[in-house]
This record gives structure tokens, C-alpha cells and sequence, in this order.
């Protein structure tokens, strides 16, 4: 069996939660192409091969069937008619039939819809690239309706199966659920894919002991079967034998070196554990064995490269990322193109990656949009043009630019994140203006008295519990209360003083300089001495010192610094 038809016959959804509705949709989709009373569609650019796939489907039972000449004639006609399934070309012009499969796939109503790739390519990477796809099946060409038919059947069956037992799953009907699995191995001995999916529900309900007996038993049957052997490997490291997991992963790759399900679970283990470089060593053995056509796998290499400072390297792999899945992710791969180029010292080159990263339309998460703009803006300095880089940030603060028109972080935060970098760009006087602005806005800003009083009941809550011994509960509290007031001098000092007390000193400092830094903006003449104090019992009288000169401005005018110096002496 060519090894696009047999890698694939196991694609299901996407794992994570789904509700009870998309299960049922996809049971409702499904028995309609089992009774063959749903419509469905051809994509090919060629004419002829749009009557021959057409032939076959009605050899097999379909009358609705509809034709489209490319991707994106495909996906309208899709949409209007709620086709079930599609019949669907590789290679076509303004769309290819892996593009459209990404949007099929990405598309709530669409993505459980069976998708069926047929070419005439032969060529070894585009095969294994079609291979590593979620289509439900890659077929050559020619195709008969027998051989259709043969396969449509095969993928209905498991898919069928499958998402009725997900239903009672979702329900907390494991029992039931495993005896569907179970009654369909009894109706067909030779069937492996019941014990996959059987090991699979077992395994993601916790049941190791099961899912290893099911995994094992396809071994005994088989004791080649890379497939099980990579699935055995997961489930052992679930179980925390992570040796015997990685033992698995290899013994996969030496049944099938072509198996890159394989590689990447090895790498992952090793990662895990720290061992970058043997994770990169196994990525790279993968690439070398025409492995490299997987967006995924390129992406997990970059982030390799880039650990190691590799950034030449990283570049090109999260080059080549973007151009497989330009869809996909795209967001977060242009935010570290950007990186690694600014890591070279190519700001230019860097300014295209970050602003596409920074857009609200690429559909990044806030946190990585607000990582790419603030390089953008960094970038841009460093090249001299303050008045763009004044512009990025500037946008930064706007609230339309933003979901829901509303903005994601603080904006004290924001002018003293923006002054350090300007002043990493070596442009003191933008910093000192942001960091001025930062100040005023954080000695300004305040609760009100319902939010202070709802803070003050949550750090004497926090208090009692560390006082009890509690101390995961009471920092819970204690970071509740914080994010009613996120510069809260005094709330950090309870943070750190706990964090102390479970001899975390260098999580405390951070707090603690943070309840030093807003004691002063808050002119807090309270607090701000027995934040001192607890510095110097800790040997960090120096670090005071260069605090109170960085914000002696801040002290200009009030008692305060009288007050802190002697507690330093």
C-alpha cells in the first residue's frame, strides 16, 4: 500500500473538548454519505478528470455530485450546498488542494467534512507531505468507483464508529463508549484501527493500564506496526517511563525512517528534559530523510536553532514554515522571523515579519501582536526613524487597534516597557519621557474605595493562610487581590515575604522591588522603610541605593527619602 494511503487512514477531529452538537453534526454528515444521499463535490482543473472522478462517484452510489475547476471555486460551491464531501486535485491553479484543505479544516461548519486528495504525484516529498496532512485519504490516480467505493467505505466505518463513541464519551460514558470499539473488532478480527482508537480513549481518560493492553495487542499481531509502537511510546511516558517511551519512538523509526511521527515525539520527549541538542540532531535526521515539507516540524526545528543562537538556521526554517502553512500561525512564526533577523543585526530585513505580526488582521493572540510591535518599534529606532517608531507605539496605546477596543495591558506598564526600549537603542531622551509618563500615570492611578476594600479583604485572607503554613492558598489570594490593583506596593511586599518564607529569594526580589518601585510612586511612608529593611537583612542594600537614585525625582519634595536612607545605614 502506497504510504499516502496508509498513514492517513487514522485521521480523526482534531483532539480537545467538543460539544455534544459538533459530535452529533459530524455523526448526522457522516450517515448521510454512508446512505449516499448527500451532495458532494469534484475539484480538478482538468475537465476530463472532472468527468472521471464524477463517474466514480456515481459508480458508488452518489447522484448529487457537483464540479468545481480550483480551491476557491471549491469552497463557495461547498459553503452554498453543505457538501459532505469532496474529491479534491492536488495540484490546480489559484488554489491547490492543500490550501483548500487547511481552510476546510479551519472553518467550524466545514472542518469535520470527509476530504479525499486524489493526484497522479509521485514525487517521494509530495507524497510524504500529503501523507502528514489531515485529509481523510490520499488516493492515486486513475480511480475506479471499486476502488473508491472500497476506501470511501473504509473511512466511513472509522469515522462513524469513532464519533458515536466520542458522543458517549463526551456524555461520561467511557464503558459504552469502549464497547462500540469492541463490538467492531469482533465484526472484523483484522481490523487494527478498533485497537488504536480503543487505546486512544483510554489513554485520554487517564485508563495507561488499558491503553498499553490495546497498544501491545496490535504489537502481537504485528510486531512491526510503527504506528503502535509510537502510540505505546506516549502512553509510557504518560505513565513516567519517558526511557521507555523514547525506546519505542526508535524502534518505530528502524521498522519505517520514513514514520516522521516518530521523529517529532522523540524530539519532544528530549526537549522536555532539557536535551536540545539530541531533540535537533533527531529533527535534522528527519529532514534529511525528505521529511522537511511539514510546517510543524519546521516550526519545532526554528525554535531549536534559535535556543542555540543558530539564528541563520532558524531564519530559514521559519521561512519555510510560512510557506507551507501561510494560514497558519502566522502571527507568532513572523513574530520570531523577526527576531532571529534582529539577532543578525538585519533591522531591515526584520521591519516586514514584525509589522505583519503586529496586525490585528494576521489574528495573532494580544501577547504576541504586543511582542511584535514593541521589536517593530525597537527596530525602527535603532535605525534612526524616531518619528515611525513614535508612530508604532503610539498605535500601541490606541484602544481601536485592539479587540474589543480595549487595551491589554497597563499603560504605566506600557510607557516604562517602551522607555527600556528606547533606551536599549541608546536613545536616552524618548526613554526619560516614557519613563516620566510611566510614573505619573502609576502615582495617579488608584482604586476605587469598593475595589481597595474588596484588596484589603483579599490580602487578610492570603495573610492567614501563610500564616498557617498554606502558602500556595495564600499566594492565590494574594495574586487575586493583585489583579484588582496590579501596582499594589503592599500586596507585593505580602507576595514577597511569602515567597521568602518557601526560601524563594529570587521570586521575591522581583515583588519586592515592584512594591519598593510603587511605595514611592504611592508616597507610601508606611511601607516603603519595611521594604528597605527587608533588602538589607537580605544583603541588597546596594540594589536600595540605585532604586532611590533612579527615582529621586519621585522623592524630590517629601519626607520619604529622609526617612528610608537611615534604615540603609
Amino acid at each position: 500500500m502506497p504510504l499516502g494511503e496508509q498513514v492517513n487512514s487514522h485521521w480523526v477531529p482534531k483532539e480537545g473538548f467538543r460539544t455534544e452538537e459538533e459530535i452529533q453534526r459530524e455523526i448526522e454528515r457522516l450517515e448521510r454519505l454512508v446512505a449516499r444521499k448527500a451532495p458532494v463535490v469534484v475539484v480538478d482543473d482538468m475537465h476530463t478528470m472532472r468527468i472521471l472522478l464524477t463517474q466514480a462517484l456515481r459508480g458508488s452510489g452518489f447522484d448529487d455530485v457537483l464540479r468545481a475547476t480550483d480551491g476557491k471555486n471549491a469552497l463557495k460551491i461547498i459553503d452554498k450546498h453543505n457538501c459532505d464531501l469532496a474529491l479534491v486535485d492536488w495540484n490546480m491553479p489559484h488554489m491547490d488542494g492543500l490550501e483548500l484543505l487547511d481552510l476546510v479544516r479551519g472553518d467550524e461548519k466545514l472542518k469535520d467534512m470527509v476530504f479525499i486528495m486524489v493526484t497522479a504525484e509521485t514525487v517521494d516529498t509530495k507524497v510524504i507531505q500529503a501523507a502528514e496532512e489531515s485529509q481523510d485519504a490520499y488516493l492515486t490516480k486513475p480511480i475506479s468507483a471499486e476502488k473508491l467505493t472500497r476506501r470511501l467505505n473504509l473511512i466511513l466505518e472509522q469515522r462513524l464508529v469513532t464519533a458515536r463513541a466520542m458522543l458517549l464519551e463526551v456524555e461520561g460514558k467511557i464503558d459504552q463508549a469502549a464497547e462500540l470499539f469492541l463490538e467492531a473488532t469482533n465484526n472484523n478480527p483484522r481490523a487494527r484501527w478498533t485497537l488504536f482508537r480503543l487505546g486512544e480513549l483510554f489513554a485520554r481518560n487517564q485508563q495507561f493500564d488499558q491503553a498499553e493492553a490495546c497498544f501491545n495487542r496490535i504489537l502481537e499481531l504485528d510486531p512491526r506496526a510503527s504506528l503502535a509502537l509510537a502510540y505505546l511510546g506516549r502512553v509510557l511516558e504518560e505513565m513516567g517511563d519517558s526511557r521507555a517511551g523514547r525506546e519505542n519512538y526508535r524502534r518505530a523509526l528502524v521498522e519505517n525512517p520514513r514514520f516522521f511521527k516518530a521523529y517529532d515525539l522523540l524530539a519532544d520527549s528530549m526537549h522536555k528534559e532539557g536535551k536540545s541538542t539530541e531533540a535537533l540532531s533527531v529533527l535534522e535526521k528527519a529532514l534529511q530523510n525528505q521529511g522537511s515539507e511539514n510546517a510543524g516540524r519546521q516550526e519545532k526545528i526554528a525554535f531549536l536553532y534559535q535556543e542555540q543562537a543558530r539564528f541563520p538556521e532558524a531564519e530559514v526554517s521559519f521561512l519555510k514554515a510560512l510557506e507551507l502553512k501561510p494560514r497558519e500561525n502566522p502571527a507568532q512564526r513572523n513574530l520570531e522571523l523577526g527576531r532571529v533577523r534582529l539577532a543578525q543585526g538585519l533591522i531591515d530585513d526584520a521591519v516586514g515579519p514584525l509589522f505583519k505580526a503586529g496586525d490585528l488582521k494576521t489574528g495573532g493572540s494580544d501577547e504576541h501582536r504586543l511582542d511584535a510591535q514593541l521589536l517593530l518599534g525597537g527596530a525602527l529606532a535603532r535605525k534612526g526613524d524616531y518619528k515611525a517608531a513614535e508612530s508604532v507605539f503610539a498605535s500601541l496605546a490606541n484602544p481601536a487597534n485592539w479587540r474589543g477596543e480595549r487595551l491589554p495591558f497597563d499603560l504605566s506598564g506600557y510607557h516604562d516597557t517602551v522607555a527600556e526600549v528606547y533606551e536599549r537603542a541608546g536613545i536616552s531622551e524618548l526613554a526619560d519621557t516614557h519613563r516620566k509618563t510611566a510614573r505619573k500615570l502609576a502615582r495617579e492611578k488608584g482604586p476605587t474605595v469598593v475595589t481597595q476594600a474588596r484588596i484589603d479583604e483579599l490580602s487578610k485572607e492570603g495573610l492567614d493562610m501563610v500564616e498557617k503554613g498554606l502558602f500556595s492558598k495564600g499566594l492565590k489570594k494574594y495574586h487575586e487581590a493583585l489583579a484588582l490593583d496590579d501596582a499594589s506596593p503592599r500586596v507585593q511586599f505580602n507576595i514577597g515575604i511569602a515567597l521568602i518564607r518557601m526560601e524563594k529569594t529570587g521570586d521575591a526580589q522581583k515583588f519586592l522591588v515592584d512594591a519598593l518601585i510603587n511605595g514611592i510612586l504611592r508616597r507610601d511612608s508606611e511601607l516603603t522603610p519595611k521594604v528597605v529593611r527587608v533588602f538589607v537583612r537580605m544583603g541588597k542594600g546596594e540594589l536600595v541605593r540605585n532604586l532611590l537614585d533612579k527615582y529621586k525625582a519621585e522623592l524630590a519634595g517629601s519626607d520619604l527619602l529622609a526617612e528610608l536612607l537611615p534604615v540603609l545605614d
